[in-house]
């Protein structure tokens, strides 16, 4: 028995009613879901060993999100799959053929236009906003995972729904005033703007929280969509008031949406916002934004041009954390220097080579040791990036313990054992490290993305320290060699002492 019978005529139908207006043949689909276009003709025609008409499992849920349908309803007869489909494009366009009566998007960061990898946070999107089940959604994720990119394409699908019902479609993002700004006046700078936008006839008079109302008050007034981009710069980062809204003004309203909302308030955060956690009872929802999958992540390089082994792709994929920025970058290498062949990703010395989505890369990172500048924090974050792999907290305490240098090891050396967990868990929390805990053993590692930046930096504008870092590692790693290594594990630490000694400067004695 077939699984999906009539499935070219049930694609063809999809193509020909514009179930979603950017996909009109099957190229289009299989772009959308990052697979060759032969594949969907297999999924029809079968082959000698495969049956046709049917979808793969791994694919189905995608394809029927594309295309906004219920997967099951591939699996009904040709006559029942047509009246669904009508009825479902029916009542969408009784329900949405109003536009907005106003929308404001252009304050949005530019991303790319296809997704990989997001269909069940798109689906929370859509259900929020379909069936009001929060009045809050906050997406978390770390730099460069994609959070903005979320958002655009989810906006992109509500547009050619003019909106889903939507009265009023306003975004800000907090980060095109630039990293320097003063987090109190660029918040009020935002609800001046917004009750202007809402229709308040005297948007700067009153006390900031006299304006969060009645901005909140406006909002509420009709089904809005509200979007606040890249919330991190009025938060406090990692610490005793990690996540608060620094900003009075902007943390009433957000409590006060959190409370009441007729429409949906979506915030994109590298960190959650500490100021909702009275509202997780079902009106605010939290999308923790993960890497990306092998799949989707195999899928996302190879819409990019890249070609290769499947195998080479995992190992990549892996290498990188599924992480999606640190991807684009590798690719966007991979294609101009070595025309798009994923086996030569081991030849690339840093993601920040390439000369565009470098600057990109820097920016972000730059953010996030401005974070913990003059911090212990800082200095330790340089040494975990200084290592080339995981490390112990016990390695870490005893590189400390070795040898003074400014800025890298002083102010550690004298931590107690809470003080290093303490420290350490503030840059967890900023998703700049992961920690895993292995017996008796802390094992620290550091985000791809990270290291390469530390390195980076360390070497352009602090050299001396970069210098000094790296040689502090090679004699820690020739103190861990054996002293006649039989096997290739007992060779490993005179492997990675070479390198660290040479990046030192120490050719001789690496020698």
């Amino acid at each position: 028995m077939k699984n999906h019978p009539h499935l070219s005529e049930k694609l063809a139908l999809l193509y020909a009613l514009r179930a979603n207006p950017s996909i009109n043949c099957h190229a289009d689909l299989a772009k959308r879901l990052g697979i060759a276009p032969q594949a969907i003709s297999i999924w029809i025609h079968g082959t000698a060993t495969r049956t046709g008409d049917c979808i793969p499992n791994a694919q189905i849920d995608a394809v029927a999100y594309v295309v906004a349908i219920e997967a099951h309803w591939f699996a009904l007869d040709l006559e029942s799959f047509k009246n669904k489909l009508h009825q479902k494009l029916e009542r969408e366009s009784r329900r949405y053929s109003a536009r907005p009566e106003k929308i404001s998007l252009s304050l949005l960061p530019m991303t790319n236009a296809e997704i990989f990898g997001r269909v069940e946070e798109l689906k929370l999107l859509d259900a929020a906003w379909e069936e009001s089940a929060n009045n809050v959604i906050q997406v978390v994720a770390f730099g460069g995972v994609g959070k903005s990119t979320l958002i655009n394409c989810w906006l992109s699908r509500l547009e050619k729904k003019n909106y889903r019902g939507a009265e009023k479609v306003y975004a800000w993002s907090f980060y095109w005033q630039g990293s320097s700004s003063d987090v109190k006046s660029s918040g009020d700078f935002f609800i001046e703007h917004a009750l202007d936008w809402f229709g308040d006839e005297q948007p700067t008079e009153g006390t900031p929280w006299a304006k969060a109302t009645r901005l909140a008050n406006l909002i509420r007034a009709s089904k809005t969509l509200l979007i606040l981009d890249g919330l991190e710069p009025l938060q406090f980062p990692p610490g005793p008031k990690k996540g608060q809204v620094e900003n009075p003004a902007v943390a009433l309203l957000i409590r006060e949406l959190a409370s009441d909302n007729s429409g949906l308030c979506v915030i994109t955060s590298r960190i959650g916002v500490t100021d909702l956690i009275s509202y997780q009872d079902g009106r605010v929802q939290t999308i923790d934004l993960g890497s990306l999958s092998v799949e989707a992540g195999t899928q996302m390089l190879k819409s990019a041009g890249i070609l290769g082994d499947s195998a080479d792709f995992t190992s990549v994929i892996k290498e990188y954390s599924g992480h999606p920025l640190s991807l684009s970058l590798l690719a966007g290498y991979l294609l101009v220097v070595h025309q798009g062949d994923i086996s030569k990703f081991r030849e690339v010395k840093s993601l920040f080579d390439d000369q565009n989505l470098g600057t990109h890369a820097r920016n972000l990172m730059r953010v996030y040791l401005d974070w913990f500048k003059n911090t212990p924090q800082c200095s330790l974050l340089y040494l975990i990036g200084l290592f080339d792999r995981a490390v112990t907290l016990q390695n870490l305490q005893t590189l400390c313990s070795n040898e003074t240098i400014d800025s890298l090891t002083s102010e550690l050396a004298s931590f107690t054992n809470s003080e290093w967990r303490y420290a350490i868990s503030n840059l967890k929390d900023a998703n700049l490290v992961s920690v895993d805990q292995r017996g008796n053993d802390l094992i620290i590692d550091c985000h791809p993305l990270v290291r390469h930046y530390i390195n980076d930096y360390l070497a352009t504008e602090h050299k001396e320290l970069w210098g000094k870092g790296h040689g502090l590692i090679f004699r820690h790693l020739q103190q861990a060699a054996v002293g006649d290594p039989s096997n290739m594990r007992e060779l490993e630490p005179l492997f990675r002492a070479v390198i660290q000694g040479s990046q030192a400067g120490l050719y001789v004695e690496a020698f």
